[in-house]
């Protein structure tokens, strides 16, 4: 199934309007202090969380995309770089040396909400959810389609809960979960 993609600011976001509210309205109630990006495609969202970052005191953006430079513009960039408290990391998200430098910001910030989004979600679930604190969350786009049920059990071993209010508040497949 192909899904248009969103413009909500003139650049496009792969999530549906449904989505995209659930994670900016779950941000803000839950006082999430920084926002971690697998998967940036164009920027929609990374330029959606840059204008957060130069609005609200605490909170910091990362994206990290090893094709990048193929999908996001030089405006793109250039609004990102005018915040010190957004960054996009041109890497590939498995790379150990990405890993290990993921990890030291995850643990410098409270509540980190890491969205896996790039093109291997469940080897995303796997790798980044051991890195998370008690108290941060970790969602999953492309639900029933490239990552499924088995692939998310994963994060029941680790003491991870659903929050399955979230996930269907506004009607849309967006499982976020919350690390015990």
């Amino acid at each position: 199934m192909e899904i248009t993609p969103i413009k909500p600011i003139g650049i496009e976001i792969a999530q549906k309007w449904e989505q995209l509210r659930a994670i900016l309205e779950f941000i803000d109630e839950n006082d999430v202090e920084l926002f971690i990006e697998l998967g940036v495609w164009k920027g929609g969202i990374a330029s959606l969380l840059t204008a957060r970052t130069l609005l609200v005191p605490n909170f910091w953006y990362i994206g990290v995309d090893v094709n990048g430079m193929l999908y996001l513009n030089e405006h793109v960039m250039t609004f990102i770089n005018s915040s010190p408290k957004a960054n996009i990391i041109l890497a590939n998200v498995f790379d150990m040396e990405t890993q290990m430098d993921l990890y030291r910001i995850i643990h410098t910030h409270n509540k980190v909400f890491l969205f896996c989004d790039n093109g291997d979600k469940p080897k995303e679930i796997r790798t980044y959810a051991p890195y998370l604190k008690s108290g941060d969350f970790i969602a999953v786009h492309d639900y029933n389609t490239e990552i499924f049920d088995e692939d998310l059990k994963y994060l029941f071993d680790l003491g991870y809960i659903e929050l399955y209010p979230i996930m269907y508040r506004f009607g849309c497949n967006l499982p976020i979960f919350k690390k015990k």
